[in-house]
């Protein structure tokens, strides 16, 4: 028995039909019905043995009573239900897969200059950006395929999707409409330069095939188009890319750039500085330095600092400056990024700016990309805290009072179970999560320790989805055993917390799945750290990554964590729960 009715063009053919959810062939109603009759039979003779003193009428009636329940019990054993089909059009994808990793800003022998920047030789990822634009290849792959854009360096991060067109345009369609695909065809510009932008520091060219296969498993797959200038330096062997290709059926094609004879050429790959830093808080300045053909010579790099100005001016005096900090640096093999860290300690307030400069090599072939600008803002203002828990636990005691007490903190909290009218040691209490732009992008942070999500209303959720996106505001979050670890009205099951737990760098089981309960032991367990995390030096307990796991080895440990299926590609993961019993 079946029901179909068809959907508007577009959103497919919808059939709705009765089944029985254990039948799965015609052999497996053998055993159900051959129990039925036995049980049927049964009930027969029992009344016919046990209920002579019974008229025959009664007998039947009874008989035919206690069949229908048995009759009925066979029917919810059967588990009778509907089952919904929906048929879709799904337009096949393509996946466009850049290298953006720091060598792709270099510019090779014999490309030509870029007279709008300065005469300036174009770079790699810049030529890529030209072609992509001048071939134009959007309109080419819209007219089969939907199109994936991805970058990859160290991190593999999805940048835009763009759909296929509805369809080529018809001859006979009336001017006017026309007119209209045309400009909605036209209507998409990707600005290749932006999205394309070197900035990673590593190539994980195996990792980024495998994670952007996994991550559209779920679309029908044509093919994958990898551009970049050369090997992998880190992440898994090609044969695991080549597997996960083959078993995914999805074809792979390649396109190299770059000069095949590198030039002589030392140049500031990268300078990462914060945008903002307060008086007398220290901060980190990451530079930077990579060089081709010069394995083994030593070069002069030097910090320096001048206040910021605007205009003309500013450009007049790029690589000019007091002089904050030199080191002689030795460079390693070609293509290696040497990382270079700079403690500073704010002092004037303003705006400033600081320049990396590297002393080239004799014969550099681009002297222009020996120095790197970049500002920052020394404020006079604290930083903003909003501290929600689900619960007083001890994590919430300890850091209400630890950040209370910091003078560069203004901390406000927000205690679920609170009644109205509590007292807490924090700048405000909050009796709800904040509802409008103006009082939550007034935080820099958010801690979540075990809070009941369920509580938000959507509109909160989404502003705090927008707050992490727009604002780029910091959010911390921990498991508890309350609210998240709690099997049977746990958030995690819940489809309205979507927006939740894709702000998560960890992906879920799914509901009611035992791997999903939180996981208690008797005893201490250490955390196990993986490369990443010893070198992250916000966990290190000492003034180096080796002094600092000498210092966690005296750490008991943890009794207690919340699973998870995994991290999301592109997450760290710093520690693992050491217990090898799960």
């Amino acid at each position: 028995m079946s029901l179909a009715s068809l959907l508007p063009l577009g959103e497919g053919l919808t059939r709705t039909a009765f089944e029985w959810g254990r039948i799965q062939s015609n052999t497996d109603w053998i055993l159900p019905v051959a129990v039925m009759i036995m049980a049927a039979l049964f009930v027969v003779r029992m009344y016919r043995r046990d209920g002579r003193e019974l008229t025959r009428g009664v007998r039947i009636v009874l008989t035919v009573l206690r069949t229908c329940v048995f009759l009925a019990l066979l029917v919810l054993f059967l588990q009778p239900q509907w089952r919904t089909e929906i048929e879709r059009l799904v337009n096949s994808r393509v996946v466009l897969l850049v290298d953006t990793s720091l060598s792709m800003g270099m510019a090779d022998v014999g490309v030509e200059r870029d007279n709008s920047s300065g005469g300036a030789r174009t770079t790699r990822a810049e030529f890529v950006a030209n072609t992509l634009d001048d071939m134009g290849f959007i309109p080419h792959v819209q007219e089969r395929h939907d199109l994936a854009v991805y970058r990859f360096d160290e991190n593999t991060e999805a940048l835009a999707t763009i759909e296929k067109h509805a369809g080529p345009l018809q001859q006979d369609k009336p001017d006017g409409e026309k007119k209209e695909k045309d400009a909605h065809t036209s209507a998409v510009k990707v600005d290749w330069h932006t999205m394309l932008a070197p900035r990673g520091a590593q190539t994980r060219l195996s990792d980024a095939i495998v994670d952007v296969i996994q991550q559209q498993r779920e679309a029908p797959l044509s093919a994958v188009i990898c551009i970049s200038d050369g090997c992998q330096n880190m992440g898994s062997g090609a044969e695991t890319a080549v597997r996960t290709a083959l078993e995914a059926g999805v074809n792979v094609h390649t396109i190299g750039v770059g000069s095949k004879r590198l030039p002589a050429n030392v140049r500031v790959a990268d300078f990462i500085v914060p945008a903002r830093a307060y008086p007398g808080d220290e901060y980190t300045v990451s530079g930077f330095v990579q060089g081709h053909r010069a394995a083994g010579k030593t070069v002069t790099v030097e910090l320096l600092r001048r206040a910021a100005e605007d205009g003309k001016d500013s450009a007049a005096k790029t690589g000019t400056g007091e002089l904050v900090e030199s080191r002689k640096v030795t460079l390693g093999d070609d293509g290696e990024v040497m990382a270079l860290k700079f403690e500073m300690t704010p002092k004037a307030l303003g705006r400033q700016t600081l320049c990396l400069k590297v002393t080239g090599i004799p014969g550099d072939v681009d002297p222009g990309d020996n120095i790197s600008e970049a500002d920052i803002e020394i404020v006079e203002r604290k930083c903003r805290v909003l501290l929600v828990a689900g619960g007083p636990s001890r994590e919430y005691r300890f850091l209400r009072n630890m950040l209370h007490r910091d003078e560069s903190i203004e901390v406000d909290v927000l205690l679920q179970t609170a009644q109205m009218g509590i007292s807490q040691d924090a700048s405000a209490v909050l009796d709800e999560f904040p509802a409008t732009r103006e009082e939550m992008f007034k935080y820099d942070c958010v801690v979540a320790l075990d809070p009941d999500w369920q509580a938000f209303s959507d509109k909160q959720l989404e502003l705090l989805e927008n707050w992490v996106a727009e604002q780029g505001g910091g959010l911390v979050v921990a498991a508890g055993a309350v609210h998240m670890g709690n099997p049977i009205v746990s958030w995690i099951g819940d489809e309205r917390m979507d927006v939740v737990r894709a702000l998560y760098p960890v992906t879920f089981h799914r509901r009611f799945a035992l791997q999903a309960r939180s996981h208690a032991s008797k005893d201490p367990w250490p955390l196990s750290f993986t490369n990443e995390g010893r070198q992250a030096e916000f966990l290190w307990l000492g003034d180096d990554a080796v002094t600092s796991q000498a210092a966690w080895k005296n750490f008991p440990g943890v009794y207690s964590y919340y699973p998870v299926a995994g991290a999301k590609p592109g997450a760290t993961v710093f520690a693992r729960f050491s217990d090898p019993a799960v």
